[in-house]
């Protein structure tokens, strides 16, 4: 089983999304990698951000703004500014690393083909056996699937709907605040037996974890990945096992 960081680590003066979270989370012996999501911007640069406007504010969309702009805002506070990222500065970064970058790409509607090819253009100048590319949006999906074979490529499941499953794909991920293990477990137990990789997103504490190991038989462990922002409370119990 692997541990995935969503976001890098926070502190009190470090928050997510920013060059020093991952730092931290690359230097964290019991972190296998970490998760971003990408965004847009309005002169058509690719940035690191959990959601697609700055301070979730609605008037501060990331989509409207260049990265001029951004870079003016302070993720941080007055003790440290703290910049948006770029993808591109995110690579650099996990280049010099064996650490897992999980990449989440949200629907752009008519922006997605020029957003994918913006991103995979910038991933082609670094190794690809540690990024993988995930999404819920069935265009952007096929789109990089056709664009590029070898970087490994995943569905993100919101619901019961069984397409994505039934799509040949590298892995597939899966959110515990929106779809049970009940409902996805035959689905998931299928795709292990094919030696595929499973993410399990929103594990917050130890009983929630107890409740994947008792989902999977333990020689497919080593194909489940967890996603999670609050690591500290579920690494122990995850080195139990």
């Amino acid at each position: 089983m692997k541990i995935i960081n969503r976001y890098g680590v926070s502190s009190k003066h470090t928050p997510q999304d920013t060059w020093d979270s991952l730092l931290l989370a690359m230097n964290h012996d019991q972190i296998d990698g970490v998760e971003l999501n990408l965004n847009f911007t309005k002169d058509k640069q690719v940035v690191v951000y959990q959601v697609d406007s700055i301070y979730h504010h609605p008037n501060h969309k990331i989509s409207q703004l260049t990265l001029q702009d951004l870079q003016k805002y302070n993720l941080g506070n007055r003790v440290k500014k703290h910049s948006i990222l770029t993808l591109e500065k995110v690579l650099e970064l996990f280049a010099t690393t064996h650490k897992s970058l999980i990449l989440n790409l949200a629907n752009h509607d008519i922006h997605n083909s020029e957003f994918v090819r913006m991103i995979l253009n910038a991933i082609t100048n670094y190794p690809t056996n540690n990024i993988y590319i995930k999404s819920d949006c069935k265009e952007i999906i096929l789109t990089i699937r056709d664009y590029n074979k070898e970087i490994p490529l995943g569905a993100v499941i919101r619901n019961s709907d069984p397409y994505f499953w039934s799509l040949n794909l590298d892995f597939y991920s899966i959110s515990i605040q929106n779809i049970s293990l009940d409902t996805c477990s035959p689905y998931m137990q299928e795709q292990l037996k094919q030696n595929r990789r499973i993410m399990i997103g929103d594990i917050y504490d130890d009983s929630i974890l107890e409740g994947v190991f008792s989902a999977f038989p333990e020689e497919t462990m080593k194909d489940i990945y967890i996603l999670t922002s609050n690591f500290s409370n579920i690494v122990p119990i995850s080195l139990k096992n």
